[in-house]
């Protein structure tokens, strides 16, 4: 058993302890927390770890506000997909050169790095998209065959990079599939 599995498995039979939550209270925090960007302070986190009520409200509450981002985005005219418009003649494996794929409201770039021959993967949201998120979300991207490219917080600039995590070319991966951005 993995120790991913393991932790589920210690937390999914947890007993809720008593008094009851103040709910109202928490999610409050909660989101506070999370719109402003700021460290969950000690007394949530050890209510979220302590109480499956807590880490059902908390999941809850991330989940609202992503999605309520995420609506606000498309109103604005964001696209949470976007399609490589392939080059005619052009050979995914030996192009070095970084490959800009654009969106309404996001730029993905690929490089392959000659030195290490790993794919650099970058994601950049527009300015003024990146500076609405609210700075306690995530952004991931995945391709619609469900394979997930990147995930983590924004860097100040509305810039995430990663290696590719998997083996292949993530180019050849954008003739067969859309990528996906969505707020988490």
């Amino acid at each position: 058993m993995t120790s991913d599995r393991l932790l589920a498995a210690l937390l999914a039979g947890q007993p809720q302890p008593e008094p009851p939550l103040d709910a109202e209270r928490f999610v409050d925090d909660v989101h506070s927390h999370l719109s402003r960007g700021a460290d969950l302070p000690a007394d949530l986190t050890a209510l979220i770890w302590l109480r499956p009520d807590a880490r059902r409200l908390y999941a809850e509450v991330r989940h609202d506000l992503a999605r309520s981002f995420a609506q606000r985005w498309q109103s604005r005219g964001g696209a949470l997909t976007v399609e490589r418009l392939a080059a005619s003649g052009e050979t995914p494996d030996q192009d070095s050169a970084p490959e800009e794929i654009r969106a309404r409201g996001f730029t993905v770039t690929t490089h392959l790095d000659r030195t290490s021959g790993r794919w650099l993967i970058s994601l950049v949201l527009e300015p003024e998209m990146a500076g609405e998120l609210p700075q306690g979300l995530a952004v991931e991207l995945r391709d619609s065959g469900d394979l997930l490219w990147l995930r983590g917080r924004l860097d100040r600039l509305g810039g995430l990079d990663a290696w590719w995590p998997h083996d292949g070319n993530p180019r050849r991966r954008l003739t067969i599939h859309q990528l996906q951005l969505a707020f988490i």
